[in-house]
Protein backbone atom coordinates (compact mmCIF):
# COMPACT_ATOMS: atom_id res chain seq x y z
CA UNK A 1 0.00 0.00 0.00
CA UNK A 2 1.49 3.18 -1.22
CA UNK A 3 2.05 6.45 1.46
CA UNK A 4 -0.34 8.55 -0.92
CA UNK A 5 -3.20 6.17 0.11
CA UNK A 6 -3.28 7.18 3.88
CA UNK A 7 -6.38 9.88 2.66
CA UNK A 8 -3.93 13.30 2.45
CA UNK A 9 -2.44 15.24 -0.33
CA UNK A 10 1.20 14.32 -0.48
CA UNK A 11 3.84 16.43 -2.79
CA UNK A 12 7.49 15.31 -3.26
CA UNK A 13 9.94 18.36 -4.42
CA UNK A 14 11.71 17.27 -7.55
CA UNK A 15 14.59 19.42 -7.82
CA UNK A 16 16.22 20.12 -11.06
CA UNK A 17 18.89 22.33 -12.03
CA UNK A 18 19.35 23.88 -15.81
CA UNK A 19 22.31 22.13 -16.98
CA UNK A 20 21.54 18.89 -15.35
CA UNK A 21 23.89 16.51 -16.06
CA UNK A 22 23.07 13.20 -14.55
CA UNK A 23 25.71 11.04 -12.66
CA UNK A 24 26.53 8.31 -10.57
CA UNK A 25 26.93 10.66 -7.57
CA UNK A 26 23.06 11.39 -8.25
CA UNK A 27 21.47 8.02 -8.14
CA UNK A 28 20.42 7.98 -4.47
CA UNK A 29 18.07 11.05 -5.14
CA UNK A 30 17.35 9.51 -8.56
CA UNK A 31 16.16 6.38 -7.01
CA UNK A 32 14.14 8.19 -3.99
CA UNK A 33 12.66 10.24 -6.83
CA UNK A 34 11.48 7.45 -8.56
CA UNK A 35 10.11 5.12 -4.83
CA UNK A 36 8.30 8.27 -4.18
CA UNK A 37 6.55 9.40 -6.98
CA UNK A 38 5.97 5.60 -8.84
CA UNK A 39 5.68 3.82 -5.57
CA UNK A 40 4.33 5.86 -3.10
CA UNK A 41 2.33 8.13 -5.77
CA UNK A 42 3.55 11.61 -4.79
CA UNK A 43 2.95 14.55 -7.11
CA UNK A 44 6.43 16.22 -8.23
CA UNK A 45 6.73 19.59 -7.26
CA UNK A 46 9.64 20.30 -10.46
CA UNK A 47 11.95 23.01 -8.71
CA UNK A 48 14.48 24.12 -11.44
CA UNK A 49 17.28 26.32 -10.99
CA UNK A 50 20.46 27.66 -12.55
CA UNK A 51 23.95 26.63 -11.41
CA UNK A 52 26.86 28.34 -11.02
CA UNK A 53 30.20 28.57 -9.34
CA UNK A 54 29.46 31.03 -6.94
CA UNK A 55 33.32 31.41 -6.26
CA UNK A 56 33.25 32.96 -9.25
CA UNK A 57 31.01 35.58 -8.40
CA UNK A 58 31.08 39.01 -6.76
CA UNK A 59 28.55 39.42 -3.77
CA UNK A 60 26.29 40.96 -5.51
CA UNK A 61 25.52 38.14 -8.65
CA UNK A 62 25.53 35.52 -5.29
CA UNK A 63 22.52 37.12 -4.04
CA UNK A 64 20.95 37.95 -7.29
CA UNK A 65 21.70 34.13 -7.28
CA UNK A 66 19.92 32.65 -4.14
CA UNK A 67 16.82 35.53 -4.73
CA UNK A 68 15.99 33.74 -8.04
CA UNK A 69 16.43 30.73 -6.07
CA UNK A 70 14.10 31.91 -3.69
CA UNK A 71 11.35 32.84 -6.27
CA UNK A 72 11.77 29.58 -8.26
CA UNK A 73 10.69 27.46 -4.89
CA UNK A 74 7.88 30.28 -4.06
CA UNK A 75 6.24 29.69 -7.79
CA UNK A 76 6.35 25.90 -7.28
CA UNK A 77 5.29 25.76 -3.40
CA UNK A 78 2.54 27.69 -4.39
CA UNK A 79 -0.02 24.22 -4.95
CA UNK A 80 0.79 23.33 -1.52
CA UNK A 81 -2.61 24.52 0.90
CA UNK A 82 -3.63 23.29 4.34
CA UNK A 83 -3.51 19.78 5.70
CA UNK A 84 -0.67 19.05 2.81
CA UNK A 85 2.33 17.20 3.02
CA UNK A 86 5.77 18.13 1.30
CA UNK A 87 8.46 15.53 0.98
CA UNK A 88 12.02 17.49 0.67
CA UNK A 89 15.36 15.20 -0.02
CA UNK A 90 17.63 16.82 2.40
CA UNK A 91 19.22 19.34 1.97
CA UNK A 92 18.11 21.20 -1.33
CA UNK A 93 20.20 21.04 -4.02
CA UNK A 94 21.91 24.03 -5.28
CA UNK A 95 21.07 27.18 -3.30
CA UNK A 96 18.93 27.21 -0.31
CA UNK A 97 20.19 30.18 1.93
CA UNK A 98 16.59 32.21 1.70
CA UNK A 99 14.44 29.26 1.21
CA UNK A 100 13.78 29.44 5.45
CA UNK A 101 11.30 32.64 4.23
CA UNK A 102 9.68 29.99 1.56
CA UNK A 103 9.43 27.23 3.88
CA UNK A 104 8.32 29.69 6.67
CA UNK A 105 4.94 30.71 4.40
CA UNK A 106 3.97 27.30 3.77
CA UNK A 107 3.64 26.11 7.43
CA UNK A 108 1.90 29.36 8.01
CA UNK A 109 -0.69 27.64 5.00
CA UNK A 110 -1.21 24.43 7.42
CA UNK A 111 1.09 22.48 5.39
CA UNK A 112 3.50 19.81 6.44
CA UNK A 113 7.36 19.12 5.49
CA UNK A 114 8.99 16.11 6.14
CA UNK A 115 13.23 15.74 5.35
CA UNK A 116 14.54 12.70 3.73
CA UNK A 117 18.02 13.31 4.18
CA UNK A 118 20.75 12.77 2.45
CA UNK A 119 23.97 14.31 4.03
CA UNK A 120 24.57 16.57 7.01
CA UNK A 121 27.03 18.84 5.05
CA UNK A 122 26.65 21.27 8.47
CA UNK A 123 28.42 18.32 9.80
CA UNK A 124 30.54 16.78 7.63
CA UNK A 125 32.29 19.55 6.87
CA UNK A 126 32.58 22.17 9.80
CA UNK A 127 35.84 20.90 10.86
CA UNK A 128 37.35 20.74 7.62
CA UNK A 129 36.17 23.53 5.73
CA UNK A 130 36.97 27.34 5.58
CA UNK A 131 35.06 29.64 8.42
CA UNK A 132 33.26 31.11 5.75
CA UNK A 133 32.48 28.19 3.76
CA UNK A 134 31.67 26.24 7.09
CA UNK A 135 29.60 29.12 8.24
CA UNK A 136 27.04 28.65 5.21
CA UNK A 137 26.65 25.27 5.14
CA UNK A 138 25.43 25.79 9.19
CA UNK A 139 23.26 28.73 7.95
CA UNK A 140 21.79 27.08 4.84
CA UNK A 141 20.82 23.48 6.83
CA UNK A 142 20.21 24.85 10.50
CA UNK A 143 17.33 27.53 9.37
CA UNK A 144 15.93 24.57 7.62
CA UNK A 145 15.77 21.17 10.12
CA UNK A 146 14.03 22.50 12.58
CA UNK A 147 11.07 23.88 10.36
CA UNK A 148 10.30 19.86 9.49
CA UNK A 149 7.29 18.30 11.42
CA UNK A 150 9.13 15.10 10.41
CA UNK A 151 12.78 14.35 9.71
CA UNK A 152 14.28 10.21 8.30
CA UNK A 153 17.84 10.36 9.35
CA UNK A 154 20.06 7.66 8.00
CA UNK A 155 20.22 6.04 12.02
CA UNK A 156 20.16 6.30 15.65
CA UNK A 157 23.64 8.12 15.92
CA UNK A 158 22.57 10.75 13.19
CA UNK A 159 19.49 10.78 14.93
CA UNK A 160 21.16 11.83 18.24
CA UNK A 161 23.32 14.09 16.54
CA UNK A 162 20.38 16.22 15.21
CA UNK A 163 18.77 16.20 18.48
CA UNK A 164 21.35 17.30 20.63
CA UNK A 165 23.56 19.99 17.92
CA UNK A 166 20.35 21.01 15.64
CA UNK A 167 17.60 22.18 17.22
CA UNK A 168 15.13 19.11 15.91
CA UNK A 169 12.85 16.97 18.48
CA UNK A 170 14.44 13.70 18.43
CA UNK A 171 10.58 12.03 18.74
CA UNK A 172 10.39 13.95 15.02
CA UNK A 173 13.02 11.79 13.74
CA UNK A 174 12.43 8.01 11.97
CA UNK A 175 15.67 6.06 11.30
CA UNK A 176 16.22 4.90 7.44
CA UNK A 177 18.26 1.70 8.64
CA UNK A 178 19.29 1.81 4.75
CA UNK A 179 19.26 3.17 1.57
CA UNK A 180 17.27 1.67 -0.80
CA UNK A 181 18.95 0.94 -4.42
CA UNK A 182 16.72 -0.08 -7.45
CA UNK A 183 17.91 -2.60 -9.96
CA UNK A 184 16.12 -2.07 -13.64
CA UNK A 185 16.98 -5.73 -14.31
CA UNK A 186 15.64 -8.43 -11.58
CA UNK A 187 18.31 -11.06 -12.83
CA UNK A 188 21.42 -8.78 -12.44
CA UNK A 189 23.31 -9.88 -9.41
CA UNK A 190 26.97 -9.44 -8.92
CA UNK A 191 29.17 -12.70 -9.15
CA UNK A 192 30.38 -13.36 -5.24
CA UNK A 193 32.37 -15.96 -3.78
CA UNK A 194 34.24 -16.38 -0.95
CA UNK A 195 37.74 -17.20 -2.91
CA UNK A 196 37.14 -14.17 -4.84
CA UNK A 197 39.18 -10.51 -4.04
CA UNK A 198 37.70 -8.12 -1.74
CA UNK A 199 35.56 -5.67 -3.77
CA UNK A 200 36.00 -1.43 -3.68
CA UNK A 201 33.54 0.40 -6.04
CA UNK A 202 33.07 4.60 -5.98
CA UNK A 203 34.73 7.54 -6.67
CA UNK A 204 39.07 6.05 -6.55
CA UNK A 205 40.80 10.03 -5.60
CA UNK A 206 43.31 10.21 -3.35
CA UNK A 207 41.71 13.07 -0.95
CA UNK A 208 38.73 10.83 -0.49
CA UNK A 209 40.12 7.06 -0.77
CA UNK A 210 43.62 7.21 0.05
CA UNK A 211 43.95 4.18 1.82
CA UNK A 212 43.37 2.64 -1.16
CA UNK A 213 46.99 3.73 -2.23
CA UNK A 214 48.10 2.27 1.74
CA UNK A 215 47.04 -1.22 0.78
CA UNK A 216 49.76 -3.48 2.27
CA UNK A 217 48.48 -6.43 -0.30
CA UNK A 218 47.69 -9.38 2.06
CA UNK A 219 44.51 -9.46 0.57
CA UNK A 220 43.36 -9.48 -3.05
CA UNK A 221 41.28 -6.44 -4.58
CA UNK A 222 39.57 -5.16 -6.96
CA UNK A 223 38.96 -1.90 -7.81
CA UNK A 224 35.83 -0.37 -9.70
CA UNK A 225 35.31 3.82 -10.17
CA UNK A 226 36.85 6.50 -11.52
CA UNK A 227 39.74 9.09 -10.63
CA UNK A 228 42.75 6.36 -10.36
CA UNK A 229 46.08 7.12 -9.92
CA UNK A 230 47.46 3.96 -11.03
CA UNK A 231 51.34 5.11 -10.16
CA UNK A 232 50.56 5.97 -6.85
CA UNK A 233 48.94 2.16 -6.24
CA UNK A 234 50.90 -0.50 -4.58
CA UNK A 235 52.26 -3.29 -7.20
CA UNK A 236 50.79 -6.27 -5.15
CA UNK A 237 47.72 -7.82 -5.28
CA UNK A 238 45.09 -5.42 -6.70
CA UNK A 239 43.46 -5.35 -9.70
CA UNK A 240 41.70 -2.55 -11.71
CA UNK A 241 38.87 -3.58 -13.60
CA UNK A 242 37.58 -0.22 -14.67
CA UNK A 243 35.06 2.25 -13.93
CA UNK A 244 30.91 2.12 -14.75
CA UNK A 245 27.98 3.73 -14.82
CA UNK A 246 26.00 3.41 -11.20
CA UNK A 247 23.25 1.06 -13.51
CA UNK A 248 26.05 -1.28 -15.03
CA UNK A 249 27.79 -2.15 -11.31
CA UNK A 250 25.32 -4.79 -9.79
CA UNK A 251 26.33 -7.13 -12.75
CA UNK A 252 29.52 -6.03 -13.38
CA UNK A 253 31.05 -6.77 -9.35
CA UNK A 254 32.70 -9.82 -8.86
CA UNK A 255 34.14 -10.44 -5.26
CA UNK A 256 33.97 -12.02 -1.73
CA UNK A 257 33.00 -8.86 0.14
CA UNK A 258 32.57 -4.88 -0.47
CA UNK A 259 34.47 -2.69 0.87
CA UNK A 260 33.11 0.27 2.64
CA UNK A 261 35.95 2.53 4.14
CA UNK A 262 36.81 6.26 3.74
CA UNK A 263 39.86 8.34 4.64
CA UNK A 264 43.52 7.97 4.24
CA UNK A 265 44.65 5.34 6.43
CA UNK A 266 44.22 1.93 6.59
CA UNK A 267 44.29 1.50 9.84
CA UNK A 268 41.17 3.60 10.74
CA UNK A 269 38.80 5.72 9.02
CA UNK A 270 39.84 9.26 9.13
CA UNK A 271 39.88 12.82 7.68
CA UNK A 272 36.38 14.34 7.35
CA UNK A 273 35.07 11.69 5.06
CA UNK A 274 35.88 8.74 7.20
CA UNK A 275 34.95 10.52 10.97
CA UNK A 276 31.17 11.09 8.77
CA UNK A 277 31.11 7.43 8.88
CA UNK A 278 30.13 7.58 12.91
CA UNK A 279 26.74 8.99 11.22
CA UNK A 280 26.29 8.28 7.91
CA UNK A 281 24.83 5.31 5.52
CA UNK A 282 26.86 5.44 2.58
CA UNK A 283 25.36 4.36 -0.82
CA UNK A 284 28.16 2.28 -1.63
CA UNK A 285 26.76 -0.10 1.41
CA UNK A 286 23.75 -0.24 -0.78
CA UNK A 287 25.10 -0.96 -3.73
CA UNK A 288 27.31 -4.24 -2.28
CA UNK A 289 24.01 -5.23 -0.58
CA UNK A 290 21.92 -4.89 -3.75
CA UNK A 291 24.18 -6.94 -5.28
CA UNK A 292 23.79 -9.78 -3.15
CA UNK A 293 27.52 -9.46 -2.21
CA UNK A 294 27.95 -9.03 1.92
CA UNK A 295 29.65 -6.41 3.55
CA UNK A 296 33.27 -5.11 5.37
CA UNK A 297 32.65 -2.03 7.69
CA UNK A 298 34.83 0.05 9.66
CA UNK A 299 33.82 -1.12 13.48
CA UNK A 300 32.97 2.11 15.04
CA UNK A 301 30.59 3.60 11.33
CA UNK A 302 26.77 4.07 12.04
CA UNK A 303 26.73 1.14 9.25
CA UNK A 304 27.98 -1.22 11.37
CA UNK A 305 25.09 -1.89 13.57
CA UNK A 306 22.78 -1.99 10.69
CA UNK A 307 25.45 -5.02 9.35
CA UNK A 308 25.74 -6.61 12.32
CA UNK A 309 22.18 -7.02 13.42
CA UNK A 310 21.29 -7.95 9.86
CA UNK A 311 24.35 -10.64 9.31
CA UNK A 312 25.46 -9.53 6.36
CA UNK A 313 29.23 -8.81 6.54
CA UNK A 314 32.20 -8.12 9.31
CA UNK A 315 32.78 -4.94 10.69
CA UNK A 316 36.84 -4.36 11.77
CA UNK A 317 38.89 -1.85 13.64
CA UNK A 318 41.45 -1.88 10.80
CA UNK A 319 42.51 -3.10 7.17
CA UNK A 320 46.02 -3.90 8.32
CA UNK A 321 44.49 -6.86 9.96
CA UNK A 322 41.84 -8.01 7.45
CA UNK A 323 43.14 -11.29 6.08
CA UNK A 324 43.08 -12.73 9.58
CA UNK A 325 39.33 -11.15 9.86
CA UNK A 326 38.26 -13.14 6.66
CA UNK A 327 39.89 -16.69 7.76
CA UNK A 328 38.29 -16.24 11.12
CA UNK A 329 34.60 -16.34 9.45
CA UNK A 330 33.60 -20.13 8.89
CA UNK A 331 31.92 -21.58 5.34
CA UNK A 332 28.88 -21.74 7.04
CA UNK A 333 28.74 -18.64 8.23
CA UNK A 334 30.09 -16.94 5.03
CA UNK A 335 27.22 -18.88 3.27
CA UNK A 336 24.56 -17.30 5.82
CA UNK A 337 26.34 -13.90 5.13
CA UNK A 338 25.72 -14.27 1.41
CA UNK A 339 22.09 -15.96 1.90
CA UNK A 340 21.22 -12.79 3.83
CA UNK A 341 22.85 -9.82 1.95
CA UNK A 342 20.83 -11.06 -1.03
CA UNK A 343 17.47 -11.34 0.53
CA UNK A 344 17.87 -7.38 2.20
CA UNK A 345 18.84 -6.93 -1.45
CA UNK A 346 16.06 -8.05 -3.22
CA UNK A 347 14.03 -5.34 -0.18
CA UNK A 348 16.56 -2.61 -1.36
CA UNK A 349 15.65 -3.12 -5.16
CA UNK A 350 11.58 -2.47 -4.30
CA UNK A 351 12.24 0.52 -2.18
CA UNK A 352 11.12 -1.25 1.17
CA UNK A 353 13.17 1.04 3.70
CA UNK A 354 12.30 4.46 2.35
CA UNK A 355 8.56 3.45 1.86
CA UNK A 356 8.74 1.74 5.78
CA UNK A 357 10.68 5.08 7.08
CA UNK A 358 7.81 7.62 5.61
CA UNK A 359 4.98 5.73 6.84
CA UNK A 360 6.74 6.15 10.24
CA UNK A 361 7.15 9.36 9.92
CA UNK A 362 3.31 10.22 9.15
CA UNK A 363 2.78 7.43 11.95
CA UNK A 364 0.98 5.50 9.81
CA UNK A 365 0.99 1.88 10.58
CA UNK A 366 -1.47 1.02 7.81
CA UNK A 367 0.34 1.95 4.84
CA UNK A 368 3.03 -0.74 5.90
Amino acid sequence: MSISSCGMRFFVLEQQRTDEVATAGSKARDDMDRILQERECLTPLVVTTNRWRRGKLNPLTKLLGHVAARLAWDRSLKAVSEGDVVVVQFPPRNHSLLLKGAFARVRRRGARFIYMVHDLNCLRYVHHLSRHRAGRHVREELDLLPMASGIVAHNAHMADILASQCNVRRESIVELGVFDYLVDDDDQWATVGRNLPVVIAGNLRQSKAGYVYQLRGDVDVRLYGPNLVREALPDHGIEYMGSFDSSELVGVLAGSYGLVWDGSSTNTCSGAFGEYLRINNPHKTSLYLASGMPVIVWNDSAMADFVRAEGVGIAVASLDGLSAALEAVGDEEYELMCRRAREIGASLREGHYTHRALCKSMGSERCM
